[in-house]
């Protein structure tokens, strides 16, 4: 197994993943607190259609229905955004157009992430590639939070259970 990992373009693969992924995670939870929730699931969630259209712009074949589908995804998303009445519970952080936006980049990470999975799993099996992937996707997350949110108190590596990275280690239940 270690061997797979050795291979530059494998390790390449398994490293663009996690930083898809993280990115994706935090795009969707970014994307909620300005949006939506149901616009972020939405938009987070087009991952299939942006895959298709990358296989047509490669002139990979595609098949008819996946096409069909994804005209269907498309317009179902459209549909459901339409509503212009609709609000957030709390409207003092609401800006549709930025956390749609985001949520929308959060679908293109996801392709990425499904595409080097695609190329991942035929060198390794794929509970190995995903326990590298999360591996790899944890470390990125905790240095994206510290580096965030630290400055601010709200993510420290520290052992508090409100704010600790290492919070679930905390014997204070409070």
């Amino acid at each position: 197994m270690i061997e797979t990992i050795k291979d530059r373009a494998n390790l390449f693969n398994i490293i663009v993943a996690a930083f898809a992924i993280s990115l994706q995670q935090f795009c969707a939870i970014f994307a909620g607190k300005y949006t939506l929730m149901s616009h972020s699931v939405i938009f987070v969630n087009l991952s299939g259609p942006v895959i298709v259209g990358w296989r047509l712009i490669k002139k990979q074949s595609v098949h008819r229905l996946e096409v069909i589908g994804c005209a269907i995804a498309l317009i179902g998303s459209t549909i459901s955004i339409i509503d212009h009445t609709s609000e957030k519970t709390n409207p003092d952080d609401q800006n549709i157009l930025l956390g749609d936006s985001v949520a929308l980049l959060g679908s293109f990470l996801c392709a990425i992430w499904m595409m080097k999975n695609q190329e991942i799993v035929q060198k390794m099996p794929p509970l190995y590639a995903m326990t590298f992937i999360m591996i790899f996707s944890s470390i990125i997350l905790v240095v994206l939070g510290t580096t965030i949110y630290g400055s601010k108190g709200g993510f420290t590596l520290g052992f508090d259970p409100k704010t600790g990275f290492l919070g679930f280690l905390s014997l204070d239940l409070s």
